[in-house]
Parts: structure tokens; sequence; C-alpha cells
């Protein structure tokens, strides 16, 4: 078999792989993965900003690393770090927030936080 024949054989193999797969819809993001996950309903739109993670001892990021840590993750080695938090409206009585905290689009923080409580941060785990 020549190269050309090879070449020619594979990219056919390829192609006819690439035409059996089929798209089950959407990805959808992590973070939401991460919500539903933990039977969080999304009740709104998520909102975005950049923020500088604090130090672990430092109020309220302390409160917001030990609900993470409860939730398997933790940011304790990125303070000083720009990262994306992402906050999304989940059902809940009172009203509750869901935040997830990304690092170059990994997530290493999230947490609840409970209207007109306080502190009114919880795991996401956790239900006020």
């Amino acid at each position: 078999m020549n190269a050309v024949t090879a070449r020619s054989l594979a990219l056919v193999t390829v192609l006819a792989a690439l035409a059996a797969c089929r798209v089950a819809g959407p990805l959808e993001p992590a973070s939401m993965a991460l919500l539903r996950q933990h039977g969080l309903e999304p009740t709104g739109p998520t909102r975005t900003q950049t923020t500088q993670i604090g130090a672990p001892q430092e109020t309220p990021w302390d409160l917001y690393l030990e609900a993470s840590r409860r939730t398997g993750l933790s940011f304790a080695s990125y303070s000083g770090t720009q990262a994306q938090l992402e906050t999304t409206p989940v059902a809940g009585d009172p009203p509750l927030r869901a935040h997830v905290l990304t690092v170059d689009g990994l997530a290493v923080g999230a947490w609840l936080s409970a209207e007109g409580m306080a502190p009114g941060i919880f795991a996401l785990s956790d239900r006020p």
C-alpha cells in the first residue's frame, strides 16, 4: 500500500467515525452541572464578575472557603488570584443565590447565600 492510499484510507475511517457520532444537545457549563449535581435549580440568569480571591483567614472569604470545602472544593491556595464569580439565583425559601468561583475555567469554590440571614453562607448541599 502506498502512502497516498494509506492516508486516504485513514481519512475515510475518520470521516466514517465522525458521521456515526450524534450530538446529544448543547453542553451545559460546568458551573450549572455542579449546581444541578447538588439538586439546585436555577431560577434566573447568571451574573459573572471578576474578583480577586481574598486570604482564607479574612471574612467573608473564610466562610466561603469552609462552605466550599464541604462541597469538595478549595481555593485556599489561590489567595490574591483573579477569578470569575458566577452568581445564580436558585429555588429556595428564603431566596437563595448559588456562587461558583472559577480560576482559568476550573471551579475552585462554591457556596450558597441566603437573603435576610446572617451570615447566610452554606455549602451547596445544605439548605437554610
